[in-house]
Parts: C-alpha cells; sequence; structure tokens
C-alpha cells in the first residue's frame, strides 16, 4: 500500500453525524453482516458507504436499522471471515467500473 492508507479521507464521528453526512452526500449506506444478501447479487451504484462491525460485537442496531445488509457467503463449516479479508472482498466488489 505505500501508506496510500495516510491518504484516505476518512472522518470520527457518532451515528447521528454519519447519517447526516450520507443524507447530506446523498451515498447509500451498506452493512456487512452474515446474514446479509449475498453481495454477488447487489448492484452497487455509487456513491456508497460501507460499515464492517468486528467479530465479537458486529455492527451496532443503530447503524443495522439505517442500511442494506449484504454478506459473503460461507462454505459449511466456516464461522466468519477477518473483517479486513471481507472488507478487500467487499470493496473489490462495490468499486466503480473502469
Amino acid at each position: 500500500a505505500k501508506g496510500a492508507t495516510f491518504f484516505m479521507p476518512w472522518q470520527r464521528g457518532s451515528h447521528q453525524e454519519l447519517f447526516h453526512l450520507l443524507a447530506k452526500t446523498q451515498r447509500t449506506l451498506y452493512i456487512a453482516d452474515a446474514k446479509g444478501e449475498d453481495f454477488q447479487s447487489v448492484h452497487f451504484c455509487p456513491p456508497l458507504a460501507l460499515v464492517l462491525g468486528n467479530e465479537a460485537h458486529g455492527v451496532s442496531s443503530e447503524l443495522k436499522a439505517q442500511g442494506q445488509w449484504i454478506g459473503i457467503p460461507m462454505k459449511i463449516g466456516a464461522e466468519s471471515l477477518n473483517v479486513a479479508s471481507a472488507g478487500a472482498i467487499l470493496l473489490q466488489q462495490m468499486r466503480a467500473p473502469g
């Protein structure tokens, strides 16, 4: 990544600040969740935002109520993916064409 992470725009705030930002920028909110719709069947239309939770606690119910749940189908016997791996898979699918 050669430090690309340090040039990515990011912001820290409350759920309400996030909802305000999403409304102001007209972004669709996607929530990564094991029970979500298969991400391969979702037509992603930027601009968008993706929320990933940790394995122990997941995403808050307040956030889950505001976004479309998407998931990565797992083989029987697999419990979960590392959040970084899941994020990479989802972001690759979500990227704008071209």
